[in-house]
């Protein structure tokens, strides 16, 4: 089927972004990149986590796992609670770094969103949580 006049087709490197986050350390402050987005882990640990609730200040870590224009590199930050098990982890990274370079690939975040959800059900199956 031929696509619309106008139609922008996303590059997904699937392959290579199931690669890397089987690479990517889990520690505050690792820098990685993918298909020229570049990206700042900040694990968010679950005595930060507690403390916050504790001061009614629920909204501070926001979601488990979250991405914002980073202020120090030229890319983003992804924010990931430390508390999340290894294998959610490999799924919710996925999500966010493809979200993040379909950002920088030109989509809204909407648009973005929705078709890395599509991609992700492909990989990974139906989602029993929802994430964000």
């Amino acid at each position: 089927m031929e696509q619309p006049e106008g139609f922008k087709q996303p590059e997904i490197k699937t392959k290579e972004l199931l690669e890397l986050v089987d690479t990517i350390k889990w520690e505050h402050g690792y820098r990685f990149e993918f298909n020229g987005t570049k990206f700042n882990l900040v694990m968010t640990d679950a005595e930060s986590i507690e403390l916050a609730e504790k001061e009614g200040d629920k909204n501070r870590y926001g979601e488990p796992a979250e991405y914002f224009q980073s202020t120090l590199i030229d890319g983003y930050d992804i924010y990931l609670h430390a508390t999340i098990s290894e294998a959610d982890r490999r799924r919710i990274m996925f999500h966010e770094v493809l979200e993040c370079n379909l950002r920088q690939q030109g989509y809204s975040s909407a648009e973005a969103h929705v078709i890395t959800a599509k991609e992700e059900e492909k990989n990974f199956g139906k989602r029993e949580v929802k994430i964000r």
